[in-house]
């Protein structure tokens, strides 16, 4: 009785914070809104999906309507039943008819109103505790009940993230009378994680903050005087979190930008190549490549930081296995580290037509990631040779990982 007696403005607001909790497609919204109104009276207050947080309910809602409009038809609809409880209804009990919507209490309830993918989910998930209040808080999409909201979450999320990665230095760092060393080689930091977790001082400091190997090994290109720096001088806003990647990537990067910015910077740029490369001229067609494939700040920086044999050939050749994904920084970065592996096996580096070569094994037989860096990652005479003799049984197929795989193994043995 509700809906029936609302006036047109709050019957659309109710309809419409029904299509933001229950997703559908314009044939169901339309099936929907050309019901007789007792038909979407019922609708409203009485549909119970048996799972919540689906990005679409078309279905189920259109068999739904439809069957109410049996009822309607044969008389025996009746007024339609009272919600049970103020969660399950689009009515929210004392509330005016129209009010508009609370911000999510809790995650769940945040990725049941807006559906994401599995990808943007677990970016979320693993955010500092306020981070995630901060999105459940603000996020505020430019329209309600879209079925996929991967996107724009995983924007929100990056942008909150880094803003909590730098806040005022009052409350990041620590004075320097509350700063502690972690004593490193010459050298600096090991390469490995594995290592790093099982040296002193370094090792302390994984301990205490732990980081992803994207992460660490972004912190390796950096020289010993600036990882001395950033260990020294690192302090979160809260401790005791189950990961720190993403706020130390941040704070690795500002700290790359400021050392290379100093008096120091001729110096500075001898003792650490990975900042020369920061700071010299990237690809001309980079920028146009990340547009095309979207990628977070450190698979961004990870890219500029190779070698432009590495990143001509990442240009030409990377395929990735789901195109239609939002982010491909995953893929990238593997396929970037494979190239960088790939390179230390040829002495003095790997030759542009020894790249030029693989881009177009890779452009004429098609292959996923796990191939293409199975063969990247065998020794230069393997490499060669699956290059020069490896002929599959038809030409113009769209994949021969299974194909390239087995003639590499063959060929390693």
């Amino acid at each position: 009785q509700q809906f029936m007696s609302a006036s047109q403005s709050e019957q659309a607001a109710a309809i419409q914070e029904f299509v933001q909790r229950y997703p559908i497609d314009s044939r169901a919204y339309e099936y929907l809104v050309t019901s007789p109104p007792q038909v979407m009276a019922h609708v409203l207050t009485e549909f119970q999906p048996p799972i919540l947080g689906q990005a679409d309910y078309s279905s189920i809602v259109t068999s739904f309507i439809k069957r109410k409009r049996v009822s309607c038809s044969a008389g025996e609809l009746g007024s339609p039943a009272p919600p049970s409880s103020p969660s399950s209804s689009n009515f929210r009990g004392g509330n005016s008819f129209g009010a508009p919507r609370e911000a999510p209490k809790t995650l769940d309830e945040f990725l049941a109103r807006y559906p994401v993918d599995e990808k943007a989910s677990a970016n979320l998930r693993m955010c500092d505790a306020n981070v995630i209040g901060r999105v459940l808080r603000e996020f505020k999409p430019p329209r309600e009940g879209e079925v996929n909201y991967s996107a724009l979450v995983m924007s929100f999320t990056k942008r909150c993230a880094e803003q909590a990665a730098s806040p005022q230095p009052a409350s990041f760092g620590a004075p320097a009378s509350a700063q502690v060393e972690y004593p490193l080689s010459e050298d600096g930091a090991p390469k490995s994680l594995a290592d790093a977790a099982v040296t002193p001082g370094i090792g302390d400091f994984l301990q205490k903050y732990p980081l992803d190997e994207r992460a660490y090994e972004y912190f390796t290109m950096c020289s010993p005087p600036v990882q001395a720096k950033i260990l020294r001088e690192f302090r979160p806003p809260r401790e005791g979190e189950e990961s720190y990647s993403s706020i130390f990537t941040a704070f690795v990067k500002r700290n790359r930008h400021s050392y290379a910015g100093t008096t120091g910077l001729k110096s500075s740029l001898a003792e650490d190549p990975a900042l020369a490369s920061l700071n010299a001229e990237p690809h001309p067609d980079l920028e146009a490549f990340r547009l095309r494939y979207p990628m977070d700040d450190r698979a961004w920086d990870y890219l500029r930081l190779s070698g432009r044999e590495v990143q001509q050939t990442v240009i030409d050749s990377f395929t990735p296995q789901r195109p239609n994904d939002s982010d491909f920084s995953a893929a990238i970065t593997a396929y970037v580290k494979s190239l960088r592996v790939a390179a230390t096996h040829e002495v003095g580096g790997p030759s542009q037509s020894s790249l030029e070569e693989m881009a177009r094994f890779f452009d004429r037989y098609p292959c996923d990631q796990r191939a293409q860096e199975f063969l990247q990652l065998s020794p230069p005479d393997v490499r060669s040779r699956v290059m020069r003799e490896f002929r599959p049984r038809q030409e113009g197929e769209l994949d021969y990982s299974g194909a390239i795989t087995a003639y590499v193994k063959r060929c390693r043995i």
